[in-house]
């Protein structure tokens, strides 16, 4: 077992160990805030990224739904109104993919899935769309030509769910992960607080023990002196080192007061001897005195 310093502490250095543990669950606590608030909103961009993603997939796919329905309406009815939505699907479906493009350059995974996507839609438009706009088939082969639209649709369709269910699962693993830094926040500061009043205690106790007490038996010799009780008062050597100079000066001038008070009885005791001395010699004579008397002699 270490065996503890014999060394008196000083009370500045009391007190600069009290201040670097104060100041360092200080800093512990800043940094932890600093990181889980810079933490949550990096989690929270990314989340919106995301989420701007998955805004801009689902104007992508709703672009080409409207470019397939209004492709099949004109097909099958020749009636050129129907090609009005397919001209805006094109305008959505190029923002759309644009737009998701960059909300997913930063993660491999998922930008993986829009080029799935993208060559799903290519293969639709240039397999089936461009080819409806440039020959528009006969009505005796439009049935078989919206099957083979069809079968090249349902590709798109399915590589299509496949991102933006990937997309969903990451806007909730952000979540998630936003949520646990959160808590683990939570968890830190409650863990500082509770540290920060045990250590509170620790150190008003330790004042309490090493400062307060041994300043209070100064005091109460001060106050013992004051009234002139001038023996050496009874005071333990603890405390910082300031207060034990301080208490071995006290005893010392205790020690001198107490002796010089000694001296002043003892003075005043050989005092009273010789005045008693001096009242007996005083009173010899006057008995020698009377007894010469002439009167009394005759």
């Amino acid at each position: 077992m270490r065996k503890r310093s014999t060394t008196p502490i000083r009370l500045d250095q009391a007190v600069s160990g009290i201040l670097l543990r104060l100041g360092g669950l200080a800093a512990i606590t800043v940094i932890v805030a600093v990181a889980c608030n810079v933490s949550r909103s990096v989690i929270a961009d990314s989340a919106t990224t995301y989420t701007a993603g998955s805004e801009a997939l689902s104007l992508a796919h709703a672009g080409m739904l409207d470019e397939e329905t209004g492709l099949r309406g004109f097909l099958e009815t020749g009636a050129p109104s129907f090609l009005q939505p397919y001209h805006a699907g094109q305008d959505e479906l190029e923002k759309g993919d644009a737009d998701l493009q960059r909300a997913l350059a930063g993660d491999p995974n998922l930008l993986t899935g829009y080029i799935q996507v993208r060559l799903a839609q290519g293969a639709w438009l240039s397999g089936w769309a461009d080819v409806a706009i440039a020959q528009q088939p006969q009505a005796s082969t439009t049935a078989t030509f919206l099957e083979a639209g069809r079968a090249l649709f349902d590709p798109y369709r399915a590589s299509e769910a496949a991102l933006n269910t990937a997309i969903d699962a990451t806007i909730q693993h952000a979540q998630d992960m936003s949520n646990a830094v959160a808590t683990g926040s939570l968890i830190v500061e409650v863990f500082t607080g509770l540290t920060g009043v045990v250590l509170f205690w620790r150190t008003r106790r330790g004042l309490r023990r090493a400062v307060v007490g041994p300043v209070s038996r100064i005091v109460s010799a001060l106050e013992g002196i004051a009234d002139g009780n001038y023996a050496p008062p009874a005071m333990s050597d603890t405390g910082p080192a300031e207060l034990r100079e301080i208490k071995q000066r006290l005893r010392g001038v205790a020690a001198t007061l107490h002796a010089a008070r000694e001296g002043v009885l003892h003075r005043e005791r050989e005092a009273a001897e010789h005045a008693a001395r001096l009242r007996s010699i005083v009173d010899m004579g006057r008995e020698i005195a009377g007894s010469l008397n002439l009167g009394y002699v005759l």
